[in-house]
Formats: C-alpha cells, sequence, structure tokens
C-alpha cells in the first residue's frame, strides 16, 4: 500500500496534513479510513450500522467514534485559522477504548496524534493514526511514537 498519495486530491488542511487511520496486523497495514469522506465514522460489533466494524466479541455495538473536528487556531501571521484534527469518543462501551495502551474516560474526546495507537475491549487488533507524509517503516519497527 502506498500512502504517500494523498487521501482526497481535492482537498487538502490549512496545514497540508491529510489524516487516515490503519488497521496493523501482523506487521501488515490497511488503510481503513480516509479522512473528509465524512466528518464521523462509528466504530461498533453491529454491522448494520457501525461505519468500521469491529468484530471482537468484548467490543460493544457501538463501541466509539472517531470524528474529524476543525479547530481555531493561530496562523504564523496572526490571523485565525481552522485546521482538522481527528478525534476519539469512547460511547460508554462495556470493555473500553484504549488510547497508548491507557483506557480513555467515556464520553470524552481525545485529540488523536500521528502514531497514536488506537485498541477497542480486549481486541488485539491496533488501529493507527498515520497522516500522508508518516512512512509505515517507523511505526512496524516500534520507534518513538512522538509527534514530530
Amino acid at each position: 500500500m502506498d500512502i504517500s498519495t494523498p487521501l482526497h486530491p481535492g482537498y487538502v488542511t490549512e496545514d497540508k496534513i491529510q489524516y487516515m487511520i490503519v488497521l496493523n496486523t501482523a506487521k501488515e497495514y490497511h488503510h481503513i479510513i480516509m479522512q473528509h469522506r465524512q466528518s464521523a465514522f462509528l466504530l461498533g460489533r453491529d454491522r448494520r450500522i457501525a461505519d468500521i466494524p469491529v468484530d471482537h466479541p468484548s467490543c460493544s455495538k457501538q463501541q466509539a467514534v472517531l470524528q474529524f473536528r476543525a479547530m481555531p487556531y493561530t496562523r504564523p501571521d496572526g490571523t485565525p485559522g481552522r485546521r482538522v484534527r481527528p478525534y476519539i469518543i469512547d460511547l460508554e462501551s462495556a470493555n473500553g477504548t484504549y488510547l497508548n495502551g491507557e483506557q480513555v474516560e467515556a464520553r470524552r474526546y481525545y485529540e488523536l496524534r500521528e502514531k497514536d495507537v488506537i485498541k477497542f475491549g480486549f481486541s488485539s487488533r491496533e488501529y493507527v493514526v498515520l497522516h500522508d507524509a508518516v512512512d509505515v517503516s517507523e511505526v512496524a519497527a516500534g520507534e518513538d511514537m512522538e509527534e514530530a
């Protein structure tokens, strides 16, 4: 999979970063979410309503929502602008949502940063937050998870 290709050629955020979420299984990456196809994605076990099915029995029918939100910021020249950032919110799931190994508080938005790892319930599947310029080999090698 070539993740250097822009996710949506007709749209670029002001800071030129386009986010994606990939499923990391056995060190293979499967691209599952493209930013700006819609503003929110429901993750859960109920395939009739979930945008992204999470097929582990420990996951709730409606586990969490991944939402892209336009957040205000100040440009270097002092003018106001907006940046699109990904957020995750747990929907009071039975076995929790985990961000970088820590369980998130239900009904609270958490901003996601590049190379953050999301897990649901007791599932071993990892969902990794990336953007179009990241080198997937860094994540596979388990290098530093801090944002550049």
